[in-house]
């Protein structure tokens, strides 16, 4: 079931690299930002082992 959620200023689809760092820069000029992932909320944990890019980015299999 969809949630609405209250609006914000900016968007920002992907939080990668790039979108962590507009994120931060757009939020330090005092916009309201909400960013977008697909998949399941990740932990520090999740971060310390190699992902296979190939299964999650082309497969689009979950990692």
């Amino acid at each position: 079931m969809p949630e609405q959620l209250d609006k914000v200023d900016v968007v920002v689809v992907g939080s990668g690299w790039a979108g962590g760092i507009v994120s931060a820069e757009m939020a330090k000029a005092g916009y309201e930002v909400v960013c977008l992932e697909r998949g399941a909320e990740k932990s520090v944990e999740d971060y310390m082992h190699v992902k296979d890019e190939l299964r999650f980015s082309t497969r689009y299999e979950m990692m």
